[in-house]
């Protein structure tokens, strides 16, 4: 179903075309910089660090936000002209061809990924840890610091970022990968939020 839905989302990137495609083929990053940081690396703890994702991570999730299977909230611009109207990654995704996105994820893969300092709770780390061996480490390795090839990047992100996705999926707003959802159902929120806090303290 992944495959397929893919599928549809690179043949109507084509046929929609891109914009401004001369801008990508010369800075892949234009689109992202100036809600995510230089390089990827957010400053914003509302905007997730994207700069080290798996590229397979981000090009399902440009396919996501095209599909609407994520949730897009509108969002300032954080950088350049602040002035403009916000805009949201639905809208970003549906501007953007087959090209485009293998450039960007391309791009973004061969960043570092920068972890966030961010004040953590020492208990809730422990105990985050701990679920993160039970329940999470199989796709997001090394203690989150690493990750399958469609898997997320979780140590070190944004704890309000994490927060966010984390409801989305218990909302059911934002579908989970194959694999996950039974694992995630598990959880409480007290476990979701230990689990934010060990991501969190790890750099």
């Amino acid at each position: 179903m992944r495959m397929l839905s893919l599928c549809r989302f690179m043949l109507a990137a084509i046929l929609l075309g891109s914009y401004p495609a001369w801008t990508l083929a010369h800075d892949p990053a234009h689109f992202c910089m100036d809600c995510h940081g230089v390089d990827g690396a957010s400053t914003e703890p509302d905007l997730p660090i994207i700069g080290g994702l798996p590229r397979q991570y981000m090009i399902n999730a440009l396919a996501s936000y095209w599909e609407g299977t994520r949730p897009c909230p509108d969002s300032k611009f954080r950088a350049g002209d602040t002035g403009r109207e916000k805009t949201n990654m639905c809208k970003i995704a549906k501007e953007l061809s087959t090209r485009d996105v293998e450039l960007i994820a391309t791009f973004y893969a061969s960043k570092p990924f920068v972890p966030a300092i961010q004040t953590t709770d020492p208990a809730k780390a422990l105990k985050g840890r701990q679920l993160h061996v039970m329940h999470c480490q199989g796709c997001h390795l090394a203690g989150g610091k690493a990750a399958k090839h469609d898997a997320g990047i979780l140590a070190g992100q944004w704890m309000d970022y994490l927060r966010v996705i984390f409801q989305d999926f218990k909302e059911g707003t934002r579908a989970m990968p194959v694999g996950m959802e039974s694992k995630f159902s598990e959880l409480a929120a007290d476990e979701l939020e230990a689990l934010v806090h060990f991501y969190g303290s790890q750099r």
